[in-house]
């Protein structure tokens, strides 16, 4: 959520017009309340690859192949919106394999390549 805060500041997303957000929020109601869901409860994985695809952060599975499987079978997890798009970070596929990082020098692989 804060890439995508972020990006909205920057102005690299743009938000939809209040009406639009309106007739979201109507409509998420109505649904709400014909299913008996609770107002707080969400789809987590659904709303991370919503809000990784509006800052352009949805790992491509063409250019993963060898990942395919724990980007679609495995838990979300944060290295997955890291494989591609503004932010991204060599360490992401190995956190995705399973390998252990040596943070340290994962981290100052990340901000170098930023």
């Amino acid at each position: 959520q804060a890439r995508w805060a972020v990006a909205i500041v920057k102005g690299r997303v743009h938000l939809p017009s209040a009406k639009a957000m309106w007739r979201t929020i109507m409509s998420r109601r109505a649904l709400l309340s014909q299913t008996g869901g609770h107002p707080l409860r969400l789809n987590a994985e659904a709303y991370q690859d919503m809000l990784a695809a509006e800052i352009d952060a949805l790992p491509r599975l063409w250019r993963h192949p060898e990942l395919w499987r724990a980007i679609l079978t495995g838990p979300p997890v944060a290295a997955q919106y890291r494989l591609d798009g503004p932010g991204r970070w060599p360490g992401a596929a190995r956190v995705l394999k399973g390998e252990t990082l040596d943070i340290g020098r994962s981290t100052n692989e990340w901000v170098q390549g930023a």
